[in-house]
């Protein structure tokens, strides 16, 4: 009798021991295909064979270039491809050049290409909702951007008040940006939105508006979203530049 029940005791356990073994299997193939993923998205362009990128300032616009702007250059753009994963390294070289060692896959995206300046505004659009796309001026200066005619736009922050950024989605599954401001980009942003409510707060970047959403109501916290029509890839560099502090102190051109 007591070998019947240690016989069934055992025929119990098995099929325990087997779902334990099957669950602890399916961790760790899920383990194994996450780690495979985070590998091939970041990993990967550093393996790849590598060609030259030679990025120059835009001597249309610049006559004269200072080394210190050359070398902080370089640390933003580096930066920034840290930021995504992309696997390129930027160092300065003679000739007031910077080079670029870009995986070949990637070297298409450069080539014969305007960098962008990376410069991000928050600006006050007062009750005029402004479209996406629209090239602005803004009374924060950056001597490079083109000039354009009409109103002047107030500019309340830019990305050197950024703390960090990120991409999330929405419940509809909308790529956006979560941000968190400085202490001083809190109290700026808190005291403008306290007495503004209503108004349309421009996202602009290099002088061109992504999208101007309206004030519903004051922003206290130092924390927000950034919402738009935005793809994975547009909101990923909306992030980046929020988080490299840019602008580029010249602007760059590569070959």
């Amino acid at each position: 009798m007591a070998n019947q029940l240690n016989q069934g005791s055992k025929n119990k356990t098995r099929p325990l021991s087997k779902i334990i073994l099957g669950v602890a299997g399916i961790f760790v193939v899920i383990c194994g295909v996450i780690v495979f993923s985070f590998f091939y998205k970041f990993a990967r362009p550093y393996f790849e064979p590598k060609t030259q990128i030679i990025i120059e300032p835009d001597y249309s616009q610049v006559s004269t270039v200072n080394p210190s702007d050359l070398e902080t250059a370089a640390q933003i753009l580096n930066a920034r491809c840290l930021s995504l994963g992309c696997g390129i390294s930027f160092v300065v070289a003679e000739n007031n050049q910077i080079i670029a060692q870009a995986p070949i896959s990637m070297s298409n995206n450069f080539t014969g290409t305007k960098i962008a300046i990376g410069l991000l505004e928050i600006v006050d659009f007062g009750e005029t909702p402004i479209p996406d796309g629209t090239t602005i001026a803004t009374d924060f200066s950056y001597k490079y951007f083109p000039q354009v005619g009409g109103t002047k736009w107030h500019t309340v922050i830019t990305n050197s008040e950024f703390e960090s950024a990120n991409v999330t989605q929405d419940k509809f599954g909308n790529y956006q940006i979560s941000f968190t401001l400085t202490s001083n980009g809190t109290k700026i942003l808190s005291d403008f939105t306290t007495i503004n409510v209503g108004h349309y707060l421009g996202i602009v970047l290099d002088k061109v508006v992504i999208t101007a959403p309206k004030v519903n109501s004051p922003i206290t916290d130092g924390t927000g979203v950034i919402s738009g029509k935005f793809t994975k890839e547009i909101a990923e560099s909306l992030a980046v530049y929020l988080n490299t502090k840019g602008p580029l102190p010249i602007p760059l051109l590569a070959k």
